[in-house]
């Protein structure tokens, strides 16, 4: 058994109008068996009872760090704020409209703490309805197992089986997650998994066959929950690649995280892929 205090784990939480799930949510963070934790929430100026939730439970537990911005600074800006605030060694960004089981943090932590070389950890997940009713389950295979290269190349391709984006929701050193974060997110459609493909080829992933995530899938397609008609039509077949791909190029080339053998071998790749989907997608 890992102890629980020593390294501190912090958790940003950025949320806008989410008041009806932050109870929730938050409890599930304060009722982590780790028990050493910061937990950074950032309301980004919601229209609803998001901050009277806040509050109460800041009011509750010394752990909670709660900040209101005075307006709407973005999705991305909001995750990078509460990112830039972290003091502990461990850090994870946490869904408003999530839960996790007791062992979420002192699991991954441990998986971590047993590898030298491994900066992410993830759990497998259940995908649930905005009630709460149960979708499916995500089970990911040992990645621990993989080689950089085999992940990357699965996350490029939006192989669907399984989604390894979703491990942005799960605990980085802090250290690297702040290192891949200085240049922020990228502006552009699928910014988390752009991100993780940076980060499969800076770091090793591990990953647990346990349960202890409950993600939430929004009713809404992503086309309404963006006001940017200029984001929605990014989704457009033809549109949509040639920005992924842009962004994930210039992510790759530049990272200050990435060796330079692996950019060499893997840039390259992504080239022929952009090229082959966009003439693809005028037959």
């Amino acid at each position: 058994m890992l102890s629980k205090e020593g390294e501190t784990v912090s958790i940003g939480l950025p949320v806008f109008d989410g008041a009806d799930y932050l109870e929730r949510s938050i409890t599930s963070l304060l009722n982590q068996t780790w028990s050493n934790l910061e937990i950074i929430v950032s309301d980004n100026c919601s229209e609803d009872a998001t901050w009277d939730v806040i509050e109460f439970f800041s009011k509750q537990d010394s752990r909670i760090r709660a900040y209101r911005q005075e307006e709407n600074i973005g999705a991305h800006g909001n995750f990078e704020y509460v990112l830039n605030l972290a003091k502990g060694e461990y850090f994870m960004w946490a869904g408003c409209d999530d839960w996790w089981a007791p062992t979420f943090v002192e699991s991954l932590v441990a998986g971590l703490k047993k590898r030298s070389g491994f900066g992410v950890a993830m759990s497998s997940i259940d995908r649930v309805k905005e009630d709460g009713t149960k979708l499916d389950s995500i089970i990911y295979p040992a990645l621990q197992n993989e080689s950089p290269r085999q992940v990357f190349r699965r996350m490029v391709k939006f192989d669907p089986s399984p989604p390894l984006h979703i491990f942005v929701y799960g605990v980085f050193q802090t250290s690297l997650i702040k290192s891949l974060m200085l240049r922020g997110l990228a502006d552009t459609i699928a910014a988390d998994r752009i991100l993780m493909c940076e980060a499969s080829l800076s770091t090793g992933f591990y990953s647990t066959p346990d349960i202890l995530h409950k993600r939430t899938v929004r009713d809404r397609p992503i086309s309404l929950r963006y006001e940017n008609e200029v984001m929605a039509v990014a989704w457009s077949e033809r549109t949509r690649h040639i920005k992924y791909f842009s962004a994930l190029l210039s992510r790759l080339a530049f990272s200050a995280n990435i060796p330079l053998w692996r950019k060499l071998r893997e840039v390259p790749w992504v080239w022929v892929i952009l090229v082959s989907r966009y003439f693809r997608s005028f037959f």
